[in-house]
């Protein structure tokens, strides 16, 4: 495990550096090579073992040594061997939460590019994979709901990846739909009050205020009042700023046409004001928060054009993808998903 670190360290610190390769560098590699060879090592027999507290210990900790293997794997690139390692997890434990989350991200991952299993991942070849990530989050959560063995952090996890799943791919999941995911995420919320549950609760609730279901975000009811609690919550970050110009982009899908430019108005506000925020902070910018900066401009983009200024709108939008096509395509996918990428229809 200590030579796994060490390898995430040695390819954070060269993918980090100003310059840094794409790759995973030779060290880190070398060393990832190395620590697979000790996990294979590390491995315990349980042969002639009769204690059951002696053989859950043992299992337990070869099961987390197969978790440590599945992540040395998938950073090498061996999807195929990762998802073997997570199995074995949770062959060797069926009971431990963590395998059957750490299964549901690799689950995931995948479906972000493959909507089917490939035929390289043994015995889940052709199934959905978002369907397969969100039964594996689903034996998380009702694992780490279990009294006996009460982990409100890794169920909050889980409940935000279904609710997330569920808010992103609903018809992958059977008889599941905008309202579970809002519950799920609203669950996650009461277990751990965090800015991505908030933001993924905000979310599921502008998702689904459609078809006739506008009154969950216009009314003066507990729904309405709680999408706005966690859309416009405290301004502290450019992600807050964006959650809450799409809430008012969304609202603007909804109100009469007065409201409907002063939704456009604040929601431009916000998107630029995130902006100014990120901009002001001259550390060096992870990744995520690249694609929080490619947001905010091509919803301002596209906020103008709704809100009558077409031409400002557009230009925004070439600019963006001009810099930053691949931040702009990720822009324009997010802002569909949760239906913030068109006018109100006419």
């Amino acid at each position: 495990r200590v030579l796994k670190d060490l390898a995430l360290l040695q390819r954070d610190m060269a993918t980090t550096r100003p310059g840094g390769p794409d790759t995973l560098p030779a060290n880190a590699r070398a060393t990832l090579d190395q620590a697979i060879r000790s996990f294979e090592s590390a491995y315990i027999e349980t042969s002639g073992i009769t204690d059951p507290q002696t053989l859950r210990s043992i299992r337990l900790t070869n099961a987390r040594t197969f978790l440590d293997k599945s992540e040395a794997y998938a950073v090498l690139g061996q999807q195929a061997e990762a998802h073997e390692a997570l199995r074995e997890a949770i062959a060797i434990d069926s009971g431990l939460a963590l395998a059957h989350l750490e299964l549901g991200k690799f689950y995931y991952r995948l479906s972000q590019t493959d909507p089917v299993a490939p035929a390289t991942l043994a015995g889940v070849a052709g199934q959905p994979s978002a369907r397969l990530a969100f039964n594996s989050f689903v034996s998380a959560q009702q694992i780490a709901a279990n009294p006996a063995a009460a982990n409100p952090e890794l169920e909050s996890e889980a409940l935000y990846h279904m609710s997330r799943i569920t808010t992103e791919t609903p018809e992958q999941i059977p008889n599941a739909d905008y309202d579970d995911a809002v519950t799920f995420a609203g669950l996650a919320y009461d277990r751990v009050n965090s800015f991505q549950n908030r933001a993924q609760e905000c979310l599921a609730r502008i998702t689904r205020g459609n078809g006739g279901r506008e009154a969950y975000l216009t009314g003066t009811n507990e729904e309405a009042t709680a999408a706005r609690s966690r859309c416009t919550g405290a301004m502290q970050s450019p992600e807050s700023y964006l959650l809450s110009g799409q809430y008012q982009f969304r609202l603007s899908h909804f109100h009469a046409q007065r409201d409907q430019q002063q939704d456009l108005q604040l929601a431009i506000i916000a998107f630029e004001e995130g902006a100014q925020l990120y901009d002001s902070n001259r550390e060096p910018k992870s990744p995520a928060e690249q694609r929080t900066r490619a947001r905010l401009e091509m919803a301002k983009g596209v906020a103008q054009g709704c809100a009558g200024q077409p031409i400002i709108g557009q230009r925004i939008i070439d600019a963006l993808n001009a810099e930053n096509p691949a931040g702009a395509a990720e822009a324009g996918q997010y802002l569909n998903t949760y239906k913030t990428l068109r006018c109100r229809a006419s």
